[in-house]
């Protein structure tokens, strides 16, 4: 299966050419990189693969949905990670998961249900760290990364669905 595809896709603002007849497919599992000078197209593409904008021209196909027509089927299957995550400067991080579940329609009762796991979790990790046993956590993710590269070098963008 492909976790997404894009066939011929254009981006055009006035004069300038953004994407040009961009095509590419990555598989389920997959990996992709994309790397390019600072206005390549790198951040245009990505966006338009997230269904944040429609592309002058072309398809995209995202687990087999479109991004824009069946942008809440792909949202509940896909999580996008950007450049520069940050939390708005008055938002304290404990704020954060009921303000970002309120966006998303999440209910009081499932927003209880999460905090009671999310608690476990942490306790759990807490206990696992005294007694010297390996403390992390994490789980992979779908996300969308980017990276911050120095100046004149090329900025990585990551895809993995």
């Amino acid at each position: 299966m492909s976790a997404a595809v894009c066939k011929d896709v254009t981006q055009r603002f006035d004069d300038l050419t953004a994407l040009d007849s961009v095509s590419l497919e990555v598989r389920t599992g997959e990996i992709l990189g994309i790397i390019g000078p600072n206005g390549a197209g790198k951040t245009t593409l990505l966006s338009r693969i997230e269904g944040l904008a429609k592309p002058t021209a072309g398809s995209i196909k995202v687990l087999d949905l479109n991004p824009i027509a069946d942008a809440h089927a792909l949202s509940l299957r896909t999580g996008v990670q950007p450049q520069q995550a940050a939390l708005p400067p008055r938002l304290k991080v404990g704020e954060a998961p009921e303000s970002l579940s309120e966006i998303e329609g999440v209910t009081e009762v499932e927003r209880g249900h999460s905090a009671t796991a999310s608690a476990s979790a942490s306790r759990e990790t807490a206990s696992r760290s005294t007694t010297g046993a390996r403390t992390s956590t994490a789980r992979p993710s779908r996300t969308t990364a980017g990276s911050e590269a120095p100046k004149g070098r090329f900025k990585p963008v990551r895809l993995a669905l």
